[in-house]
């Protein structure tokens, strides 16, 4: 497991929802906790262990900022699951309604580099017509 246990933990930043998988929805739903953040992570971690293949959306919801501290932890998270997951992680699309925030995480993962194909969109739509399309072209 690469994201430590939580025990009773109630708040929720975020849901994990793996019934539409292979593509797996993730929706912010709430306050940016530590306690929260840890959960989503586990939650996606299992669900990404559970998938074959699989594409995830990530719909921004209610967030409008994201400290330094997450960027750090989702960066030591996302290296170890990519080492983890491999070629089995296709694809990802962010769903980031505010335009300054679209082209700010555009731009991140344009000076990071992504071991798949990453892209940031305005609705969830454009979002999982895009991860499945990258899915498809993976299954040729």
């Amino acid at each position: 497991m690469l994201c430590p246990a939580v025990e009773g933990v109630e708040e929720r930043y975020a849901i994990v929802d793996a019934s539409s998988a292979p593509v797996l929805h993730v929706r912010v739903v709430g306050p940016l906790t530590d306690p929260g953040f840890e959960r989503y992570m586990r939650e996606l971690e299992d669900a990404m262990t559970a998938t074959e293949r699989f594409g995830i959306v990530l719909e921004q919801g209610p967030l409008t900022a994201f400290p330094a501290r997450y960027v750090r932890r989702s960066a030591v998270w996302l290296k170890a699951a990519v080492a983890r997951f491999g070629e089995r992680w296709v694809a990802t699309a962010f769903v980031v309604t505010s335009p300054a925030l679209r082209a700010a995480v555009r731009g991140l993962f344009w000076t990071l580099g992504q071991a798949h194909p990453v892209t940031v969109t305005k609705t969830p739509e454009e979002a999982f017509a895009w991860v499945r399309a990258r899915l498809g072209e993976e299954a040729r």
